[in-house]
């Protein structure tokens, strides 16, 4: 048996982040089925807030006291009922969001980040590449439209 090559490592790399996101995919489906969760238009409303505004991000606080929950006892019940904290959801959300504007913005990193609710391009791409698996610029080259 011959040693992976650097081709063969990077595809089994994607692989394995294929099948991670699946099993994520299949984790939020178990957590809804759970007691204990935000009702659909809580969570509807919880989305909406958390997403707001990337610039200015909204905190847990904040969140939950729209709600009537306290911040704790919101962040379990989000948790439990998309089966990630509320502070993970926004980074998802906002990578996603980067995502599409890299695909189809023709937009430089900078501005991306900027418009996404990062700081800097460095902050961004840190993330990015933590959520995805593979930098920006990887990415960017793979899904060009």
């Amino acid at each position: 048996m011959r040693p992976l090559s650097s081709a063969d490592r990077i595809e089994l790399y994607r692989l394995s982040k294929k099948v991670g996101l699946h099993s994520q995919g299949l984790q939020r489906a178990r957590f809804r089925e759970r007691q204990g969760g935000l009702s659909r238009s809580q969570l509807r409303q919880a989305a909406v807030l958390l997403a707001k505004g990337s610039g200015a991000l909204a905190s847990v606080s904040n969140v939950a006291a729209k709600l009537g929950l306290s911040p704790s006892q919101f962040s379990r019940a989000f948790k439990t009922t998309t089966g990630f904290p509320p502070h993970r959801w926004q980074l998802i959300h906002r990578i996603t969001k980067a995502q599409e504007l890299m695909r189809y913005g023709g937009l430089p990193l900078s501005q991306i980040a900027l418009a996404t609710g990062f700081a800097e391009q460095s902050h961004f791409t840190r993330v990015f590449r933590k959520v995805v698996g593979v930098s920006p610029g990887a990415w960017l080259r793979d899904n060009r439209q």
